[in-house]
């Protein structure tokens, strides 16, 4: 007796197997598109968090290699002189533009931290968010003249300026109060855009960070102590060079400098 082999041809999905099947890829994603945007943050974030700590130490490299900060950066001012509409509003909020002309001990300061002679800082074109470097606000920034981006002095610790200040200062050399700098001290603000000195030397070009809003200004920005007409920190007479090399986020978000780091917490 001879045993014969049954041959099954492949079933298919039947209908409601296929129904079922859509609506199991249907909830897993669900859960998992919407996660995505803020994977893409976390990593834009701290991809931006290197970005930032490099181009401190970039800065740093460029002024123990040549002598003095890189020239070439952005002021973050428009043609005008008035800060750059394209900058993000927590940084705004964070700034104003300051006429060396009412601080000439600060002018003397930075102008000695970025060489001294003619310092060059690009204005930021006002219909693009990338600063053409065609035309200068600040061709000759001298010892008594000239414009820049300067990080407001907090008055109170709710200010969005203090964070800053807290970053590059750290609490023990701030009022308790007001968080202004105890030594009378302040910060500038320079973008570090594609016209600067460290490109090409101590780094290869300017970097730009992610960004979560299109249209703005995104590059890191490098910030310099100058002593103003008000300083008294150790007995330095105004004028002389405060450097400090510090780097935060477009957006203020993240600060890094050589003596400490911290995170700050301030959404947008």
């Amino acid at each position: 007796m001879s045993n014969k082999q049954v041959s099954h041809s492949p079933r298919g999905l039947t209908l409601i197997e296929l129904v079922l099947v859509v609506a199991v890829l249907a909830i897993l994603a669900g859960f998992i598109v919407p996660r995505l945007g803020f994977i893409r943050n976390l990593a834009g974030e701290a991809a931006n968090a290197t970005i930032i700590a490099d181009s401190a130490n970039q800065a740093v490299l460029f002024n123990t290699a040549i002598g003095h900060y890189p020239q070439g950066e952005d002021t973050l001012l428009d043609s005008t002189g008035a800060l750059y509409g394209s900058l993000n509003s927590s940084l705004k909020n964070a700034l104003t533009a300051l006429d060396l002309s009412t601080d000439t001990n600060a002018a003397k300061s930075l102008n000695g931290q970025l060489g001294g002679g003619t310092v060059v800082l690009y204005a930021n074109d006002t219909t693009n968010s990338v600063p053409a470097n065609s035309g200068t606000i600040v061709s000759n920034l001298t010892s008594s003249t000239g414009k820049v981006a300067q990080v407001k002095v907090p008055t109170t610790l709710n200010d969005a300026s203090y964070p800053i200040y807290l970053a590059a200062y750290g609490a023990t050399r701030l009022n308790t109060t007001t968080g202004a700098p105890n030594d009378g001290t302040y910060l500038v603000a320079l973008g570090y855009g594609p016209g600067s000195e460290i490109n090409g030397k101590t780094g290869l070009e300017a970097p730009l960070l992610f960004d979560k809003t299109a249209g703005e200004y995104n590059r890191p920005i490098l910030l310099l102590k100058v002593f103003g007409n008000n300083s008294t920190a150790l007995n330095v007479p105004p004028g002389t060079n405060a450097a400090t090399s510090i780097s935060i986020g477009f957006d203020a978000s993240t600060a890094n400098s050589q003596l400490a780091k911290y995170t700050i917490d301030q959404q947008r």
